[in-house]
Parts: structure tokens; sequence; C-alpha cells
């Protein structure tokens, strides 16, 4: 599968060592697509076609927001919950409806496992909205999200505000743009958007946070997302 694309990946941190299931597949042919599962930076493979049914044990979904699927902090908004790097820590994003982008209009915080929630309004970036492709509760409890639109962009150019990665403050209450560093570094697309494509987190282990990126690479995090490098997906 010379063409195929890196869809989704979802990491685990075991020791020193991670386990990684990677989707992949040609667009638009589902005959072909397969996920990838090493546990040894794929010196050895398991290989199975993908379907449906096994989503859930390849990507499991982030917690759900305690006993209320649906929070009273984020009525009439879309809900989502965030990947969280930590057991008592918890993130629900909310948004009117967008069609096929995720407007990040606010944020409910649990300190408690999602019994109690606090919301956060999430101010508008120089007027403009922004829209999530992921989003994270890091180890030290802030919070990270994947802005790689904003209602100013233009089809072929983005606007010239930062399209990537922001990191809240302690409190969740503003965010700012987070410039890691990658090894090796990121390779830029022509247009000018991030090469950043989708982000991802989770617990067990002390936590991973990953990026997967437009050339199909694999990045992953285990100081909170101030460092990543690359890792095997294939």
């Amino acid at each position: 599968m010379s063409d195929a694309a890196l869809k989704v990946a979802w990491v685990q941190r075991e020791g020193s060592k991670f386990l990684v299931h990677a989707w992949w597949g040609p667009p638009g042919q589902d005959h072909h697509q397969v996920v990838l599962t090493s546990a040894d930076g794929f010196r050895s493979v398991d290989r199975e076609r993908w379907h449906w049914r096994r989503w859930s044990e390849w990507f499991p979904a982030p917690e759900p927001p305690g006993n209320r699927p649906d929070l009273p902090e984020l009525e009439g908004l879309l809900q989502g919950p965030a990947d969280t790097t930590l057991d008592r820590v918890r993130g629900v994003v909310g948004g009117s409806d967008g069609a096929t982008l995720f407007p990040f209009e606010a944020i409910a915080r649990s300190d408690d496992g999602g019994q109690t929630w606090r919301r956060y309004d999430v101010p508008r970036f120089d007027g403009e909205m922004g829209f999530l492709s992921g989003e994270a509760v890091l180890p030290d409890g802030t919070f990270l999200a994947l802005v790689d639109d904003f209602s100013d962009d233009t089809f072929h150019r983005p606007s010239q505000r930062h399209h990537g990665l922001w990191r809240s403050t302690q409190d969740w209450s503003s965010l700012s743009p987070s410039r890691p560093a990658f090894d090796p570094p990121l390779t830029p697309t022509e247009e000018g958007w991030s090469p950043i494509q989708s982000l991802g987190a989770s617990t067990p282990g002390g936590g991973a946070v990953w990026v997967t990126t437009w050339d199909n690479r694999l990045y992953v995090s285990t100081d909170g997302a101030l460092t990543f490098r690359e890792i095997p997906a294939k």
C-alpha cells in the first residue's frame, strides 16, 4: 500500500516502550484498509483488516464525562470528551454546529472524576472562531488543543495566526500558542497549514501524548507535550 495514508493512531506507554495501533489505507478503499499493531517499535507487527466492530478495541474512546453524557454546563452545544493523561481530571469541549469542523467555544473541567464541573468560555481568536481537530488534558493539568482552522481562513490559504497546538493556563481560562520541539523537525506544508493533523493522549502507564502529521508520521511525547520524537507507525 504505497499510497496508504495514516488515518488514526493510538499509543499507550508501557515502560520505555509503546503499544501502537495505526490505521492505514488508501482514501476511499475500505477493503484495503488495515490496522497495524506493535509493541516493539514495529520490529514485529500484527496486521488485521480494518473493521468497525473492532474500533473501540484498537482506538479506545476518551472517558465519558461521568454519569451525565450531556453536561448542563455546556447545554445547547455539541459536546465531546477530551483525551486525558490524568485519572481524576477530565475535560469536555463544546461548540455550536459547525458541519464538518468542531467549533471551539467552551471547555468544562472536572477535578473529581466527573462529579462536578466548571465551565470556561473560550475567547475568540482575534475575533474569529477556532475549530478543533483534537484535545487532551496534560499531566500538569493544563489543556492542549489542536486548533488548525479559523473562520477567516480561505480555501487555499490559512490566516496569519498560529495554526496548530494551543496550551491553556493552569485554570483553562485562556490559551496561547504552543510550539514544542519535534525530533526530527516537522515537515512544513506547501500552503502554510499546520503539519499536525490529529492529537491524542492516553492514561495508562503515566500517559502518552501524540500527534500525527500530514506526511503520515507519528510523534510521541512523554514530558507533557514539551518535546516530541518520531516513532515508527508502519
